[in-house]
């Protein structure tokens, strides 16, 4: 239901502006629109229509691209587990499962399917409770907001001005940082794509006999699968820093005790504390990773500025792969690529990378040796890029030029109390400015993934009504949800 254009409204009206569409801004207004006594004016800002409730990561129309996490464990609502179960059972019998203890439970539904149900999710919401309040949606990127006085002016990029008590800035991932940055020619090359999910990338792709993927992770897996899904019979070159790529989800055993990582101080002694604790459980690591997930964020404030550098610069890669699985059915097939020789593993740092016109000439260093390769074309799939002085935004420069945020004290995410508000450059927590999660990243390190994403919407929504919560860790429920 959209409201009229008017920005009037009455004395007991709250007016709240969302910047974003993916899950994040999407979850807080469904919970502000269920759980509000009183009227809101809801704004909700996405400058990608098609992404409206989908974000990046739902909107793929390729159902290679898989959940990263069982259906079981991916519900919206943190207090209702079973909902997007439910929902599949619904719209789709043939994917879903009514067997409580079913092996389908498990399964690894398309990315695509998660994102009609996200639209669902909104759409009931809005349906249900549009009567009650005043819901619009903007198609137009926000560009610049500024603090009036007790309220908060937001401006889109197509003119539009909306005066809100509070604005949350659900920005959720950006596009990879560039690690060609100091190769100038490169950089400007059409052969170099420096976002993979720019439309044009793929057909790219497609039409080159070879191409080099920079980074390993669960992005270059989705790129490398729809290749495969396409008939690609190309060569893929894939190299990282440290050639790791993302492990597998397996059932995990029963919960280990980490008491010892628990009481651990420091970064060093919580990293060999959790060797000790997966060597005591017989190597199963997915269990001790699962069962330290509630804590992590408590464990990552404990670390000085100091250690939380030491863990991203030499800890993080294994993390990475060890906490963010990817379904065994892509391995399988990125695997095969492997053995026939169409995906060609490299590690070692990119040295020099130049257009010669023909093609791309990229030397490659690994402590030492050098090595060199030719390709028709390069893309960037290092992962989203986190430091905030980066990034290159309007509304993120802004913010940071206006004083009205600033960086974290490690530059990896937005400095904001553990509940999203806001913290300005003199210090001061914000009443009026709030995100959540990717820009909480600094401050919780556990925050892109569903579990964690929607108990931070509800807290934060709650917040914003004028009610306190406590934030909520979601205990069992994710430590059950394997993401």
């Amino acid at each position: 239901m959209l409201g009229p254009e008017s920005n009037e409204q009455s004395a007991a009206t709250q007016t709240i502006v969302i910047v974003g569409g993916g899950f994040s801004g999407t979850m807080v207004a469904v919970h502000l629109l269920r759980e509000s006594s009183h009227r809101l004016q809801l704004h909700l800002f996405e400058k990608q229509p098609e992404r409206l409730a989908r974000g990046v990561a739902y909107s793929t129309t390729y159902n290679c691209h898989l959940l990263n996490v069982p259906a079981t464990g991916m519900s919206a609502y943190p207090d209702r587990p079973e909902h997007f179960v439910s929902w599949v059972n619904a719209i789709s019998p043939e994917q879903g499962t009514t067997s409580q203890n079913s092996p389908q439970r498990q399964r690894f539904l398309p990315r695509r399917m998660y994102g009609d149900y996200l639209k669902s999710v909104l759409a009931e919401t809005v349906s249900e409770c549009g009567s009650q309040h005043d819901i619009r949606f903007h198609d137009e990127e926000v560009v610049d907001v500024r603090i009036k006085g007790s309220a908060v002016q937001v401006i889109g990029s197509r003119g539009t001005v909306v005066t809100s008590d509070q604005t949350v800035l659900a920005l959720g991932n950006f596009p990879p940082g560039d690690p060609l940055r100091d190769h100038q020619t490169l950089r400007k090359s059409p052969r170099y794509a420096r976002n993979p999910w720019e439309a044009d990338v793929l057909p790219r792709l497609l039409a080159s006999k070879s191409c080099l993927l920079i980074g390993s992770g669960l992005s270059m897996l989705d790129i490398a699968l729809v290749l495969k899904t396409n008939g690609y019979v190309g060569t893929v070159h894939v190299v990282s820093r440290r050639g790791l790529l993302p492990a597998v989800h397996q059932p995990a055993g029963s919960v280990p005790d980490i008491t010892e990582v628990l009481n651990a101080s420091g970064m060093r002694q919580t990293v060999a504390a959790v060797r000790r604790c997966v060597a005591d459980n017989d190597g199963d690591w997915r269990a001790v990773i699962d069962a330290m997930r509630p804590t992590s964020s408590h464990r990552w404030k404990s670390l000085s500025a100091r250690e939380k550098r030491q863990f991203l610069r030499h800890v993080r890669p294994y993390w990475e792969i060890h906490r963010h699985r990817t379904a065994s059915q892509i391995r399988d097939v990125f695997d095969g690529m492997i053995a026939s020789g169409q995906v060609l593993m490299r590690k070692g740092r990119i040295d020099a990378a130049e257009d010669l016109g023909t093609g791309v000439l990229v030397s490659l260093q690994d402590n030492g040796r050098r090595s060199r390769i030719f390709v028709d074309c390069v893309v960037n799939c290092t992962g989203p890029e986190c430091n905030f002085r980066n990034i290159g935004t309007p509304l993120v420069d802004s913010l940071l030029h206006q004083g009205l945020a600033t960086t974290d004290v490690i530059g990896f995410g937005l400095a904001a109390t553990s509940d999203g508000a806001l913290i300005d450059s003199t210090g001061a927590q914000s009443s009026q400015l709030f995100t959540i999660g990717p820009p909480m990243k600094g401050q919780l390190w556990e925050t892109t993934a569903v579990p964690e994403l929607r108990a931070q919407a509800r807290q934060l929504a709650r917040r914003l009504l004028g009610e306190s919560e406590a934030p909520n860790a979601e205990g069992s429920q994710i430590s059950a949800s394997r993401s």
